[in-house]
C-alpha cells in the first residue's frame, strides 16, 4: 500500500470487503511513519520511488469502518536504505 494515498486505500479496503467471501481473510501491509511525511524516497534498489506512509490507527479505522474484523497486527523492523530502520505494518482481517 504503499504507492496508494488514504483516499486509494479507502477505496481498496471497500472494494475488496465486497468482493471477499464471508469469512474470507485479507492481509495487508504497509510502511509505518507520518502520513505528512510522504513524498519521494530511495528505495533499496538506489531508485526515487514516492511512498505514502501510515499509522496503525489510521489503518484499523478504515478496516473497521468497513466492517473487517481486525485478527492480527505486527510492527516488524527491517533495514532500509543507507542503514536506517524500516517499521512495516502487517494486518489480517477477516470478513
Amino acid at each position: 500500500m504503499p504507492a496508494l494515498d488514504k483516499l486509494a486505500v479507502q477505496k481498496l479496503v471497500k472494494d475488496i470487503f465486497y468482493v471477499l467471501n464471508p469469512g474470507g481473510l485479507l492481509y495487508l501491509s504497509t510502511i509505518a511513519g507520518d502520513y505528512e511525511q510522504s513524498g519521494f524516497k530511495k528505495s533499496s534498489a538506489g531508485d526515487d520511488v514516492f511512498m505514502y506512509f501510515y499509522d496503525i490507527p489510521f489503518l484499523t479505522t478504515v478496516l473497521e469502518r468497513n466492517r473487517f474484523t481486525l485478527l492480527n497486527t505486527e510492527s516488524i523492523d527491517s533495514n532500509g536504505p543507507g542503514g536506517t530502520t524500516v517499521i512495516d505494518l502487517a494486518f489480517v482481517v477477516q470478513k
